[in-house]
């Protein structure tokens, strides 16, 4: 086997980090952010206050406001949430709320706010709950958003509620304003991009040892795949080639959406290196308290979430992020965008990681299904969503402007790609109208019009 090219490992909180595939300047941007990650090993504190919660309302650009209000109309400081710095959840001014809020109960804990997302509800909606083992008595309430995916997202946090000893009736969703005499509003342990309460993280992994104590170490590369993932999601076409490589050569293949909870935190507690394409699945690092070192290849873009490497601080190991998606001849839309993989540059970094896995061919997906599956997700996230939101919060004109005109800024990139888009056109119009067929109960003028625009 060849020996792996030198890298040069860069020193990320408790991780040695490389970064494969990269230019120098991505990859200080990449540096100078983790760095601001501010590691706390404060004590966790609260306040107790007289407050509303609000439920969420969806703005554009993927803002909400709702959330805490304290009585006197002010902002509560750890009932924000923010990502790298910027108010996700912004609380609502009086001017929108038109009555006041009923009164609910005399004595509770603000919870946090019930994201949609497995990533999410783990990162984020979960953060504040080390306060709710220390007032067993109260009730927890959350803010969430009426009607989208409250279910899935309800029944995971309190799959994790009960995981941390916590009674699942204690927690509540809010889906009206309601006052709270004494609310406890606890500092969240967590803000993505931010910070690390190292408090909160020492009891997240107290917890789970209680719960599942010592789990047997397997001396087996852990490969976590996404290939199973059903619906509007990334896909990695190739990866199935993948599963059956590291299967084939003794690995672990695991796919965390066909496991129960149990069975997750298990398989990432059971082995010291994991390898996977860059998702929510590999969010569930956090959930490890196995102690010792832990390597991770990351197979991923040029620009990897900052969430993963928040995570990778925790541990010591080795962490390889090897930029290896390909989006020929289309382009990177976002974390959505699915690819084609790089076999070369991932061969590259399972050299680098010391794992020798013969690869086979990892791109057998014909140009017409990529560019339509691409142009699906392209569409469903980028353009008909946004106009679902926006007709709820700017009307009809409003949105039908935004939509058209990010229907024609598709055009116009795929044109700076030099793109031919006479070939593209059946793809891109298979794939609008797939969409279109899920949101009837649009503008269909809009619809229409978005249409034209691509057949021209």
């Amino acid at each position: 086997m060849p020996e792996a090219p030198p890298h040069r490992s860069h020193k990320v909180g408790e991780a040695l980090v490389v970064f494969e595939g990269m230019s120098n300047l991505r990859i200080k941007g990449i540096l100078d952010a983790a760095g601001a990650i501010d590691r706390d090993e404060g004590p966790l504190q609260h306040v107790v206050i007289p407050a509303s919660i609000f439920p969420l309302t969806a703005r554009a650009g993927g803002v909400f406001t709702g959330g805490v209000r304290a009585e006197d109309g002010a902002a509560v400081g750890f009932a924000q949430v923010r990502r790298h710095d910027i108010p996700m959840v912004v609380t609502p001014p009086e001017s929108e709320t038109t009555a006041p809020a009923a009164l609910g109960l005399d004595e509770a804990i603000f919870g946090g706010v019930l994201f949609s997302g497995y990533g999410h509800v783990l990162l984020e909606s979960l953060n504040r709950l080390w306060y709710a083992v220390e007032r067993p008595e109260l009730d927890i309430l959350f803010a969430g958003l009426p009607g989208r995916h409250v279910d899935a997202s309800w029944n995971l946090l309190k799959a994790f509620a009960d995981l941390l000893q916590i009674d699942q009736n204690r927690l509540k969703l809010v889906v009206e304003p309601t006052r709270i005499k004494r609310l406890h509003v606890p500092q969240p342990g967590l803000e993505l991009g931010l910070r690390t309460s190292m408090p909160y993280v020492r009891f997240f992994r107290s917890a789970l040892r209680a719960r599942y104590g010592h789990i047997k170490q397997l001396q087996r590369v852990a490969y976590i795949s996404r290939a199973r993932l059903k619906g509007a999601v990334r896909r990695a076409f190739g990866e199935s080639a993948l599963d059956h490589a590291f299967d084939a050569s003794g690995n672990a293949v695991y796919w965390p959406e066909t496991l129960s909870l149990d069975n997750q935190i298990q398989a990432f507690n059971a082995h010291s290196v994991y390898v996977g394409f860059i998702g929510s699945h590999l969010h569930n690092l956090m959930l490890r308290y196995a102690e010792g070192h832990v390597d991770c290849v990351y197979l991923c873009s040029e620009a990897p979430n900052l969430n993963f490497l928040q995570i990778d601080m925790l541990f010591p190991g080795q962490r390889i992020y090897c930029a290896c998606a390909r989006y020929e001849p289309v382009f990177e839309f976002g974390n959505r965008a699915p690819f084609r993989i790089d076999r070369e540059a991932a061969a590259q970094a399972f050299l680098t990681a010391g794992i020798d896995l013969p690869l086979p061919p990892l791109d057998g997906t014909d140009d017409t299904t990529f560019i339509e599956e691409w142009a699906y997700l392209l569409f469903f996230y980028k353009v008909f969503r946004p106009l679902d939101l926006r007709s709820e919060t700017q009307g009809a004109e409003a949105a039908g402007r935004a939509f058209h005109d990010g229907i024609l800024g598709l055009l116009r990139r795929l044109t700076q790609q030099n793109a031919d888009l006479d070939a593209l056109r059946p793809a891109l119009l298979n794939a609008y109208d797939r969409v279109a067929s899920a949101y009837r109960r649009l503008d269909q003028n809009i619809v229409q019009v978005g249409r034209a625009l691509l057949e021209v």
